[in-house]
């Protein structure tokens, strides 16, 4: 790990889910902090939050969340005025991220 940080700027380690008993939580204090991955529809938010107590406890920030396995045909929304009688559907459009903001050397 230490050869790895020497030669690369951002060094990053897959690692298995945190609950039950993991390897992940022998990594923990060898990193500088952790993005915390959950599938849509299938994490469900006790659990998530236990892993995240359990990542917090060794000392280690979370960096940040992903979510994957989301279909963006589900996130569609329908609305329904019935005042109006009438009704519209919209398609959920994601926006392009921004470019990452330059890193001052």
């Amino acid at each position: 790990m230490n050869e790895a940080r020497q030669t690369y700027q951002h060094v990053l380690l897959d690692a298995p889910p945190v609950l039950g008993i993991s390897d992940a939580l022998v990594l923990l204090p060898h990193v500088d902090g952790v993005l915390f991955v959950v599938r849509y529809g299938v994490t469900h938010s006790l659990g998530a939050s236990h892993a995240l107590r359990r990542i917090q406890s060794g000392g280690t920030t979370c960096l940040g969340a992903i979510m994957n396995g989301v279909n963006l045909q589900s996130l569609a929304t329908y609305y329904y005025y019935r005042r109006y009688g009438g009704y519209a559907y919209q398609q959920y459009q994601s926006q392009p991220a921004e470019p990452p903001a330059p890193v001052a050397e």
